[in-house]
Formats: C-alpha cells, structure tokens, sequence
C-alpha cells in the first residue's frame, strides 16, 4: 500500500500512521493480508510500521480486534470507521 490513498472522502497518508514495531513484529494486516513496512522514525528514534492502525479500544473491544493491526484504510472499509 504505498503513496497515498482516497477513501471516498479524503486522501489517506500512510505516513500519518505509524505504530511502534516492538510487539508488532511480522505483522500483516488482517484484511489485506500484505505485511506492514517497517522504517526507522529519526526523530522519534524508533522503528515503526508505516501505515499502520491500532484501533482504539471502543472499537477493538465491539470488533474483538485488540492488539489487531491494520492498514487505515482496510479498517475504515472494513468496519466503517471514520478517522479523525
């Protein structure tokens, strides 16, 4: 999934969303199946997985999704979930 994406509404940025790496090694997402990319966050002095979603915990407890990760757009497709 890489550049930018339009999800009907808006262009999603896969860069607008990373999530820390540890824990989440050789992740893929549950929707698409393709694996995350992970990349070294300079300024937070990090690895991280780019576009990247970890859903909050409202919606992760209604999905049974916790500690799931997913692209941005596979969830919001997927669950219908808007994005801030």
């Amino acid at each position: 999934m890489d550049g930018l994406v339009e999800d009907g509404k808006r262009v999603l940025n896969p860069d607008s969303y990373t999530v820390l790496a540890a824990g989440h090694e050789g992740a893929t997402c549950p929707q698409c199946g393709e694996d995350f990319e992970t990349f070294y966050d300079e300024d937070k002095e990090e690895w991280r997985l780019r576009d990247a979603l970890l859903p909050d915990d409202q919606v992760a407890s209604n999905l049974d999704e916790k500690n799931k990760l997913f692209h941005p757009i596979c969830h919001q497709v997927c669950h219908f979930v808007t994005f801030p």
